[in-house]
């Protein structure tokens, strides 16, 4: 009877010695190309943009939920600049915790391309509203972001919590067109 744990001539493992080497290898290699990894993706002008945009929307729904009357994204095309207000046109102070509005501009590098939302349709300038309800439910909206060479696509829905991040174009759905706005 052979015995399983014998060694059969040229089949052979790994040493604990080698296993270290490659380990101490990987590691050396992973420490050297994380925070370069990291500064690509936090230091984007567009990602940057898309969160910024991203976390004001949100805030939005919140400063609605926190009102009796709601509230206004108001969102300039044309300047890349948001302003959120409450629906009665006061400015939000809740937001900053001072005295000034929240008024929030996107990088340099990145220009808002055209803003879909339900009532108003397809809009490539000028300031478009987008209400928010005073239960915090947002109406419909698509908001295209370009730079240089890419575009990215913010969706929000009145009955998502979280906006959506594309990184790609993304169309109105099909049900909505049906009752929209005409596109402009």
């Amino acid at each position: 009877m052979s015995n399983p744990f014998r060694s059969h001539g040229s089949a052979r493992g790994f040493t604990l010695l080698e296993l270290l080497v490659v380990s101490i290898l990987i590691s050396i290699m992973l420490g050297l190309t994380i925070p370069q990894v990291q500064g690509m993706l936090f230091n984007d002008p567009l990602k940057r943009s898309a969160r910024l945009l991203s976390k004001t929307v949100v805030e939005a729904k919140r400063l609605a939920l926190g009102s009796d009357h709601g509230a206004v994204l108001l969102i300039d095309i044309s300047s890349g600049r948001l302003a959120l207000r409450s629906q009665r046109g006061e400015p939000s102070r809740k937001v900053t915790g001072g005295n000034e509005p929240v008024r929030l501009e996107l990088a340099d590098s990145v220009s808002i391309a055209s803003v879909w939302s339900l009532s108003k349709g397809r809009s490539r300038s000028g300031t478009v509203p987008v209400w928010v309800n005073r239960r915090g439910m947002i109406e419909p909206l698509i908001i295209e972001l370009r730079s240089a060479d890419r575009v990215m696509t913010l969706r929000a829905s009145p009955f998502l919590a979280d906006i959506e991040i594309f990184d790609r174009l993304v169309s109105p759905p099909r049900s909505l067109l049906a009752g929209a706005a005409p596109i402009r």
